[in-house]
């Protein structure tokens, strides 16, 4: 499959970015249930989500868990950077961003989702990291707020179509993409 097939495939349609933070439990009980599903990495499935795509940036190779799921997932795999492991060619510019977080919320625009929901987005604050203990400590980033806000606040704006369909659920990034009333 070509992503360019997948330009406004539904629009209109809400859709949610499934981060991995603990909020996300929480978060997806707000989002309307005919929203795109787009798992960032494999996060989503380890709390039973049956999410429509997983976007991931990371090479599978280098996690058990990332293997997994790529290997056993239904799921459209979009994975930019070693497009062995996706389904999807990469055939149009995209906005990589700087996390599988910033993708996944561009493909949401890019498919044509309005509202593109963020949901589980906590920028590893907090002393719990995850919504579930399957994961890797060794690989929780330890950048700042500020650092891991920075590609939204400055590049994403100038990059990504429509960057007003964003609406973060909880955490951090309300203050860039509030919930409209």
């Amino acid at each position: 499959m070509n992503l360019s097939s997948f330009h406004d495939l539904h629009p209109s349609r809400p859709a949610a970015v499934l981060g991995g933070g603990p909020s996300l439990r929480k978060d997806i009980e707000q989002i309307p249930r005919n929203s795109i599903l787009i798992a960032v990495n494999y996060h989503a499935h380890e709390i039973g989500l049956q999410p429509h795509f997983m976007v991931y940036l990371d090479d599978p190779r280098t996690s058990s868990q990332m293997m997994h799921a790529v290997q056993t997932y239904d799921v459209i795999k979009i994975c930019p950077e070693t497009e062995p492991f996706g389904d999807v060619k990469m055939d149009v510019p995209y906005w990589r961003g700087n996390n599988s977080a910033t993708t996944a919320a561009w493909l949401g625009l890019y498919l044509g989702c309005n509202p593109v929901y963020l949901c589980g987005m906590d920028l590893y604050q907090g002393e719990v990291k995850y919504c579930h203990d399957n994961y890797d400590p060794v690989k929780v980033p330890t950048m700042s707020t500020n650092d891991l806000m920075r590609p939204w606040l400055e590049e994403f704006r100038n990059l990504c179509p429509h960057p007003e369909r964003l609406q973060a659920i909880s955490g951090p990034l309300q203050s860039l993409f509030p919930m409209s009333s």
